[in-house]
């Protein structure tokens, strides 16, 4: 065996192991509880337009079930995704104006609070974020080009080209690494996490991309139970509600 199927062995090993706890864990958390299971693995395809806000105070998830069910009024006051800073802003003039990061006030930002000693998105020098810039502009470039392909597809062609795996993939499977939401009492989709991607697609207006449902609120998820065990939904449902069907 070569050291490439080494490295590929090993990580599916990884990866079984991992799902296969966080799949223990969350049918000991909540198998008995709710009636319409979570899916903690599931990945969905959405439009990108209808994910629009964000919690003010994200709700928290055991991070040994990575998948839950939360109740109170975490779900109350959100932000628009567009007032949550410079940096969608900054990325609407880069890539639909063609204006240079250099010329943006997350650019701006971002350099100044470095310069300071902050870290800002994981890189500590401003090297390393004018890289990160770069790589981000890569990512748009694929994507406009070759579609939006979702991680598992991803580690596909990274597979084919290296043995050598990321960080984030030896630690988290592909479907933990997709832009992932929290879903309100209303069946409202709120961003949580991938961030840079979920903009690329609205600024490319694609009409789906992957994703996973991390939290839940517990109005919603008796919502879903009702569906599963009557198969029936409130008015203000649709039918077509990607968590339902």
């Amino acid at each position: 065996m070569g050291y490439s199927q080494v490295c590929y062995a090993a990580r599916s090993i990884w990866y079984t192991v991992f799902r296969s706890h966080i799949r223990t864990a969350t049918k000991l958390r909540y198998g008995t509880k709710y009636s319409s299971p979570l899916y903690p693995f599931k990945v969905i395809n959405v439009d990108p337009k209808s994910i629009t806000k964000r919690p003010k105070i994200k709700p928290k998830v055991n991070r040994l079930v990575r998948t839950g069910v939360v109740g109170g009024d975490w779900d109350q006051e959100t932000i628009p995704l567009e007032n949550t800073g410079y940096f969608y802003e900054s990325m609407m003039r880069r890539y639909k104006e063609g204006v240079k990061w250099e010329n943006t006030k997350y650019y701006e930002d971002s350099v100044e609070r470095i310069k300071q000693g902050e870290s800002r998105r994981d890189v500590n020098s401003v090297l390393e974020f004018k890289n990160s810039l770069e790589n981000l502009d890569d990512i748009f470039d694929d994507i406009k080009i070759n579609g939006y392909k979702s991680q598992l597809e991803l580690d596909s062609i990274r597979d084919n080209m290296s043995p050598f795996f990321s960080e984030k993939e030896l630690k988290y499977p592909p479907e933990f690494r997709e832009v992932t939401v929290d879903i309100s009492r209303e069946g409202e989709l709120l961003w949580n996490d991938g961030q840079h991607r979920l903009y690329i697609a609205k600024i490319l207006d694609l009409d789906q991309i992957p994703i996973r449902i991390r939290v839940r609120h517990e109005k919603w998820q008796h919502v879903r139970d009702q569906a599963f065990k009557k198969n029936s939904l409130p008015n203000q449902v649709p039918k077509n509600h990607p968590d339902i069907i």
